[in-house]
């Protein structure tokens, strides 16, 4: 909880808004980096965990974007360090994602927040190859991968290509 005032106090000194409602203040917790404080504060009044997993699957696709790039540059010698940090920041956005999945995404939610990273990923590029992880959860609860295309023809995308 000192983490979520914390948190809030910085918003405080660096926003110029002073009324926001819970999400929108989960937002911009999100947008400066506080994911825990923001899950917090989510979980605290009942909101969506959407814009949690969003910034998550976010964060993962551009770190992985900056990896690529960065193995694909030219000059491969100069740019090795920052590959290598890149490399260790999408591994650890991945995990974090995971274990947020994990966590918050159960019988409760109805599973919904896998979903909703499948359609990210796959909305920001389709040819992604998920993470078996990700892919395994359906084998094993909806004991087949049909149940994976079910759910996603039955459920509207929210995001366009």
């Amino acid at each position: 909880m000192a983490d979520l005032l914390t948190a809030l106090f910085f918003l405080l000194q660096n926003i110029d808004l002073y009324v926001l409602d819970a999400r929108d203040t989960s937002i911009l917790l999100v947008r400066y980096g506080y994911i825990d404080e923001a899950t917090s504060l989510a979980l605290l009044f009942n909101q969506d965990l959407d814009i949690i997993f969003d910034s998550l699957v976010d964060k993962y696709l551009a770190a992985l974007t900056t990896e690529q790039e960065d193995l694909t540059s030219k000059d491969r010698v100069s740019e090795s360090s920052w590959a290598s940090a890149n490399k260790h920041r999408s591994a650890s956005t991945l995990l974090s994602l995971q274990n947020y999945l994990e966590r918050y995404d159960n019988a409760e939610s109805n599973y919904r927040y896998r979903l909703e990273v499948v359609e990210r990923i796959l909305s920001r590029n389709g040819d992604f190859n998920l993470q078996p992880w990700i892919t395994l959860h359906y084998l094993v609860c909806l004991h087949n991968m049909s149940g994976l295309f079910d759910k996603m023809r039955t459920s509207p995308p929210k995001y366009m290509y």
